[in-house]
């Protein structure tokens, strides 16, 4: 007898090591009454932005005062209003959870109406899973007057985040997580960070402190990224708009993280000497700030390698305005009484592409073999005509870019290949354009950058020109192990739309719109393919 029973409880053992762990989900299941058979229904529901206070403890009163118009602005109203389809990031969050993760979200939804004597979900289909976007902002800094820019400051950090909301009712509006009305309950352990994709564009409005009535037109806001140890790593100014309900709106399209509201009217003026017979008047003021791009210029037989400013040192200066530079420009501007500063550009005499010929080391090779990829001159006529090309495809943005090599890559390719041609002046820095010489045309091969190399993804053998941006990607530079994946209708690593020559249209990024007492936040999104709806997007790197 006891041999029967020692043998069926191994039989037992064998069948509950073999079978699902949704089984045993469904088992308990069952013993809930639920049934999960079914799915939940999914949507999106624009929760209030959250304002609170960070200051110190120590904080002085007339910064306490600042912090608590900004909490409770008093009455104004803004529009509610969402654009965009969150649904599949909403989708695939909840196709991803198990049996056991719905089992869970139903029974403490279900003990907590039974503590409220409510009527019980028995089926997965009786609920809608609710993900609540929402913008938290915390006044974390309040200076009444600023000594660097003679005004006062108030620094916010701003991040949008979401709960997960599990519910018994299908409209958003009704949803209650607390009181007597209980039918829903926030199942996420934690709000969870909403990342933006970098060129998403978000209007955001916050009220503006009383301290800045008297210097409405000169508000700006400074956006300070920082790295995850607080580090600085870059810095842009916005434009403002002020409404008449003493609110401030502005779009910032670098993402999100550390916010200035704060005043500042200088402005520079800068005489370009394109050339001897041409000139051209820029006046810049601190929105210009890593946004806009320096004028470039073109020689028949030199290399365009930035500017020279009159009376600032470190040039030459190539690419976007920044911070310290402008900062420079200031100062020599104002001590001048407000003359131009006359820029001068550096052209440097083209150098004569290489030959590809080398005889201690490879010029070209496989990257996955290493196996040596045999090398050959090309001729003028090709340089030339490669970068006719280039003027085309890229436009004025071609002034950016010097030809650092040229070369005939020869031989067979079986399938596409990774091919690591050695350039000495390459750095991950640097944007990079590869041309290819077909049978009738000229195509764009995806590559990057690495220190002394180039990287490239061929799928047959010819003459190519290799085109480099110094520094272009000084912003977000790379580690020479990432693969980047470049555009396929892009030329690889080039970034058109700093000069407005072509645009390259950001693809799938996330779109919401909040509005509500106190603060509003649009993003804007756009589909691949074409789809809708259309919105505004820069391209910025």
């Amino acid at each position: 007898m006891k041999k029967r029973i020692f043998t069926g409880l191994l039989v037992l053992c064998t069948i509950f090591n073999v079978l699902p762990v949704s089984v045993f989900a469904a088992e308990m299941i069952q013993t809930m009454n639920v049934d999960l058979t079914g799915k939940p229904k999914v949507d999106v529901f624009l929760d209030q932005p959250r304002i609170e206070s960070k200051l110190p403890i120590d904080a002085t009163f007339e910064q306490l005062e600042v912090a608590d118009q900004m909490i409770n602005p008093g009455p104004w109203s803004g529009e509610l209003s969402f654009s965009g389809d969150f649904l599949n990031e909403a989708n695939e969050m909840v196709e991803s959870m198990t049996v056991e993760e719905h089992a869970n979200v139903m029974e403490t939804l279900n003990a907590a109406l039974r503590n409220q004597n409510l009527y019980e979900a028995d089926k997965l289909e009786d609920i809608t899973y609710f993900i609540c976007p929402y913008l938290n902002v915390e006044v974390t800094d309040v200076e009444t007057f600023n000594q660097s820019s003679n005004g006062p400051e108030v620094t916010l950090n701003i991040e949008l985040l979401y709960n997960a909301v599990a519910s018994t009712t299908e409209n958003a509006d009704e949803i209650q997580t607390t009181g007597n009305n209980l039918n829903a309950i926030i199942f996420n352990n934690e709000p969870q960070t909403m990342d933006l994709q970098q060129g998403t564009e978000v209007e955001i409005t916050v009220p503006l402190p009383g301290i800045f009535n008297a210097v409405h037109e000169f508000v700006v806001v400074r956006h300070e990224k920082t790295d995850e140890n607080g580090n600085t790593i870059a810095v842009y100014y916005y434009d403002v708009n002020v409404n008449p309900d003493e609110t401030i709106t502005f779009v910032a399209p670098n993402g999100l993280n550390t916010f200035v509201i704060t005043t500042d009217n200088r402005s520079v003026t800068v005489e370009y000497n394109k050339s001897d017979s041409t000139t051209e008047v820029v006046s810049y003021t601190v929105t210009d700030i890593n946004s806009s791009a320096f004028p470039i210029t073109a020689k028949d037989g030199f290399v365009f390698k930035g500017w020279n400013f009159e009376g600032v040192a470190g040039g030459p200066y190539l690419g976007q305005m920044n911070e310290h530079l402008f900062n420079d420009l200031y100062e020599v501007y104002s001590n001048n009484n407000a003359q131009p500063i006359i820029a001068t550009p550096i052209l440097v005499e083209e150098p004569k592409p290489s030959s590809g010929d080398s005889d201690d080391e490879n010029i070209a090779e496989e990257v996955e073999t290493e196996k040596e990829i045999e090398t050959d001159s090309t001729d003028d006529e090709t340089v030339r005509a490669g970068k006719d090309e280039l003027k085309e495809l890229i436009g004025h943005s071609y002034g950016l870019y010097e030809l650092a090599l040229s070369l005939k890559l020869k031989g067979e390719l079986d399938e596409t290949t990774d091919i690591r041609i050695k350039v000495d002046e390459a750095s991950i820095y640097d944007d990079v354009i590869i041309l290819q010489k077909t049978e009738n045309s000229w195509k764009t091969v995806p590559a990057y950058a690495e220190d002394g190399y180039v990287v490239g993804k061929f799928t047959n053998l010819s003459e190519i020109l290799i085109f480099l941006n110094p520094n272009g990607l000084r912003d977000t530079p790379r580690p020479s192990f990432v693969h980047p994946a470049p555009q396929a209708t892009t030329p690889a690593g080039t970034t058109p739309a700093a000069t407005g020559d072509s645009s390259n249209v950001v693809g799938y990024i996330s779109a919401i719109a909040v509005a509500a007492v106190g603060l509003t936040v649009l993003t804007k999104k756009t589909q691949e393919n074409g789809g809708g709806p259309y919105v505004y997007i820069r391209n910025i790197r």
